[in-house]
């Protein structure tokens, strides 16, 4: 019989196969077995008493850890406040799951964008019906934080990040400058609503054939950031760290929400 750091070893690596496997196409389901499979492995050499609480625990864990996650997302995106330790808000954090397994098209808080980008946040969630500028806020937010200045990143350039390839498809003159830069805000916030509706509708077209599994906002968030082709490749999500893209995005749909009352300390 394996003893327990034969089974610790294991749980370890059963994890890492499911969430590599799994992309995480129904999030409260994708932590459940998450959970479900680090008690399994690990449970094998455990005491009758011992297996029952640690599957109490587990289902309890594993019921708010999408919350937890969106919590430890969103503060870190904004980042902690000014000082101290405080206490988890939990009116707060379900407020951020609520709003998270929503589409991003409900209205936008307006107040929350800054003025100078309003008006292209705004039309740029005008592009088309799967997509809303509260989807529109919160990508430029998780993406470069509505600064204009920052530079080149993995992915992408400009406020938005959006791939050079796709800006040169979608890029237009919005602002009527008489060019056509990334480096203009309205320019890479007007392109970004055209590549998101681009890209979402050929998602639609992928998932509705069954040639990939998956949400389709999530789909449509990951091929921004590595292209649609990666996402054929792998049938749905691909492995790896784009895996916690779309959660980082939704994670600030509460906060962009006409109707939000989340607040934070910047």
């Amino acid at each position: 019989m394996a003893g327990p750091a034969a089974a610790a070893s294991g749980a370890g690596k059963g994890a890492a196969r499911l969430r590599a496997s799994k992309p995480p196409k129904d999030r409260k389901n994708y932590y459940v077995e998450y959970a479900a499979g680090m008690g399994a492995v690990g449970a094998a050499s455990a005491s009758p008493f011992a297996i029952i609480g640690l599957g109490i625990f587990m289902i309890c864990f594993a019921a708010l850890l999408p919350i937890i996650i969106l919590m430890m997302i969103f503060k870190a995106i904004f980042g902690g406040g000014s000082g101290g330790t405080a206490a988890p808000d939990v009116t707060m954090a379900q407020q951020l799951y609520v709003a998270a397994s929503g589409d991003g098209r409900k209205a936008l808080f307006t107040d929350r964008v800054p003025a100078d980008y309003l008006d292209a946040v705004e039309d740029a969630g005008q592009e088309c019906t799967q997509i809303g500028s509260v989807l529109i806020a919160s990508q430029i937010q998780a993406e470069s934080r509505f600064n204009k200045d920052i530079g080149p990143g993995k992915y992408g350039e400009g406020i938005t990040q959006i791939p050079t390839s796709a800006f040169a498809t979608h890029g237009k003159d919005d602002d009527g400058n008489g060019k056509t830069s990334v480096n203009d805000p309205t320019d890479a916030i007007r392109a970004q609503g055209r590549y998101l509706c681009d890209l979402y509708k050929q998602v639609e077209t992928l998932v509705n054939d069954k040639k990939v599994i998956g949400d389709k906002l999530d789909l449509t968030l990951v091929a921004y950031r590595v292209g649609i082709d990666a996402v054929k490749t792998a049938g749905g999500i691909p492995p790896g760290e784009i895996q916690g893209y779309p959660h980082m995005v939704r994670s600030l749909f509460g906060y962009y929400n006409a109707d939000s009352n989340i607040n934070v300390q910047q």
